[in-house]
């Protein structure tokens, strides 16, 4: 296996689900409206839209600040999936829950476990 999710079957299940956050993760944030794209990020949902894996835009804004969101990823190129809910075959499977199922989940707020000191 290579990363990709066993609970697919036939074309999706060589496909990723991948949630990314967008304050700090796609874009610098400082609340002024100032977005700094944070390029390899940006690049790297791009590349995984291309592959045809699923995109899920997985932030706290909402309201008009979710919609400035999802049009400046628009502007960079990245149309999403899904917006703060889960791709329709893992509901199907696990039902519906709170936190979405993905392979990925890219966050600034990201720990590895392996940076845990025991």
């Amino acid at each position: 296996m290579d990363g990709r999710s066993a609970l697919f079957q036939g074309d999706l299940y060589s496909r990723m689900i991948i949630a990314v956050d967008f304050d700090n993760t796609l874009a610098v944030t400082d609340h002024s409206n100032n977005l700094v794209p944070v390029t390899e990020v940006v690049e790297f949902c791009k590349q995984h839209l291309e592959c045809g894996d699923t995109l899920i835009l997985w932030t706290c804004r909402w309201g008009k600040a979710l919609e400035e969101a999802i049009n400046w990823c628009k502007e960079q190129g990245i149309v999403f999936d899904y917006i703060n809910g889960e791709h329709p075959d893992t509901i199907d499977v696990y039902g519906k829950q709170r936190k979405v199922f993905a392979d990925i989940y890219l966050d600034d707020s990201n720990m590895l476990l392996t940076d845990l000191k025991t």
